[in-house]
């Protein structure tokens, strides 16, 4: 071969390596490209997935939101009925006060006269409170109990059992609008407990044990009863209770467990 020849086949073979490496070059692009093809696919497959799981996420949260505004507006009804509730047996009660006010302004009404209607008034009192929040209701009862005997057997005359039972009443009225903690025995699943209690007006009643278990007065069919909350979060709200009327904060907004939303950790008839 000549080297003119060998000069003209060098530049030709150098054609060939050009375009040996051009394909090379566009399969390796080509192997990139279906590289990061097959990366978006992963990741749109993957971002799917998440989307799915927060819309699932999201229905959830929103038939729990769902759930939960219903149940408040059942225990705002159910609130409002007791509230309606008490106003009436206030009411009751003042119209039987302003009875007996007008009995004690009577003149010369004989004592035997008297002594029926506070036999009357004594037992409406002893049903109503044992049809009401349990609070206190054994001392309550007992001091209806004295003054009806001392009204039999003489110890005091009618007119005094009238202004007693007249200031009786008074008191029922006001603790209506109170509220406050106080100690009393309960009767938590058959067990009689000292424990304190957070009474608010004479429309809920929550309970805190010595070795601080929470709970409150409910009510069924079949009465009053003390319940214990599981819940460590309602738990925290009526000891925040407790903590807010130790320091007489007597308003604000407290939430707070009731019959309506609680399931119960225990009870007692």
């Amino acid at each position: 071969m000549s080297i003119r020849r060998a000069a003209r086949t060098v530049p030709a073979l150098g054609v060939v390596l050009l375009w040996a490496f051009s394909i090379a070059g566009h399969a390796a692009n080509d192997s990139a490209s279906d590289r990061e093809v097959d990366n978006l696919v992963d990741q749109i497959i993957e971002l799917r997935a998440d989307v799915e799981d927060l819309d699932s996420k999201l229905q959830s949260l929103k038939k729990e939101h769902e759930s939960r505004m219903s149940s408040l507006a059942r225990q705002e009804g159910e609130l409002t009925s007791r509230r309606e509730s008490q106003k009436l047996q206030v009411d009751k009660l003042n119209k039987k006060l302003a009875d007996l006010r007008e009995q004690l302004k009577s003149a010369g009404v004989a004592n035997d006269e008297i002594a029926p209607v506070l036999h009357d008034a004594i037992a409406g009192m002893r049903d109503y409170v044992r049809g009401g929040l349990p609070f206190k209701r054994g001392e309550r009862l007992a001091s209806l109990d004295k003054l009806e005997t001392q009204l039999d057997n003489g110890a005091l005359e009618p007119p005094r059992v009238a202004n007693r039972l007249w200031s009786f009443y008074a008191d029922e009225i006001r603790l209506t609008g109170e509220n406050g903690v106080y100690r009393q025995p309960v009767d938590i699943q058959g067990e009689e407990r000292l424990v304190d209690v957070a009474r608010l007006g004479m429309m809920m009643l929550y309970f805190r044990t010595d070795d601080e278990r929470y709970g409150y007065a409910t009510r069924n069919e079949a009465g009053w009863r003390f319940q214990y909350v599981g819940d460590r979060e309602a738990r925290g709200h009526i000891d925040t209770l407790f903590d807010s009327l130790h320091k007489q904060i007597r308003t604000g907004y407290f939430q707070l467990p009731n019959s309506l939303d609680l399931p119960a950790a225990g009870g007692a008839n």
